[in-house]
């Protein structure tokens, strides 16, 4: 299965950090997310409410998109295999890339400045880029763009989701110069960045438990 590379959308109930804990908390914000494995696919996704599924084209887009955040306190506590499938933050918070739709910045200030510090665990179970109408096959791995040309994300990308919100990623990274970066980013996270490799999700066949564990 080929993770993609593109736009994501959050919105949505998903996991956010407040102080050095993570919470569940409703919000709608936006992003990009290119993937694991595969830096060719490029796809639109957004992460909508299960009434009302739309992507950046105005498509019907599932509501199969699911990020965990964590606290870099909580992600140095995770075994080195489990910090590669995590991505860092900070790149895509200073540069504008993920943003709060109709939030103006100076509300949002604390919260990003808390999430810079935060990792990732975003699949993807829905791969409507490649015209899938049913979630078919394993799940992809994506990841958070980064300031490498393999983590780049395309400009008309941007500009699509920028025209929608009537916002400005450029201005929005250059109102963010002050928020403060992470002294220190596991190197264990983003680790198709360090490594040239990504990871990929695969059905194979087991043997099933014939018993159960009640008695």
């Amino acid at each position: 299965m080929e993770p993609g590379h593109g736009i994501r959308e959050r919105d949505g109930l998903k996991r956010s950090v407040s102080g050095s804990d993570p919470v569940l908390r409703r919000r709608r914000s936006s992003g990009t997310s290119p993937g694991k494995g595969d830096h060719g696919r490029v796809t639109c996704v957004g992460h909508g409410g299960t009434n009302d599924p739309v992507d950046e084209t105005g498509e019907a887009d599932p509501a199969a998109r699911v990020e965990y955040i964590i606290s870099d306190r909580l992600f140095e506590g995770l075994p080195a295999e489990e910090q590669k499938l995590w991505h860092s933050h900070a790149y895509e918070v200073k540069t504008g890339l993920w943003v709060n739709p109709r939030v103006p910045e100076m509300i949002q200030k604390t919260e990003l400045e808390n999430l810079a510090r935060t990792y990732g665990k975003f699949w993807c179970t829905w791969q409507v880029d490649r015209g899938d109408r049913l979630p078919l096959g394993a799940p992809a791995l994506m990841m958070s763009p980064q300031g490498v040309n393999a983590g780049a994300v395309r400009p008309d990308m941007v500009k699509a989701r920028d025209d929608k919100y009537g916002i400005s990623s450029e201005e929005i990274g250059k109102s963010r110069v002050e928020i403060g970066e992470p002294e220190w980013i596991n190197p264990q996270a983003d680790y198709w960045k360090q490594h040239g490799k990504g990871f990929a999700v695969d059905v194979v066949r087991t043997e099933m438990k014939t018993r159960t564990p009640f008695p």
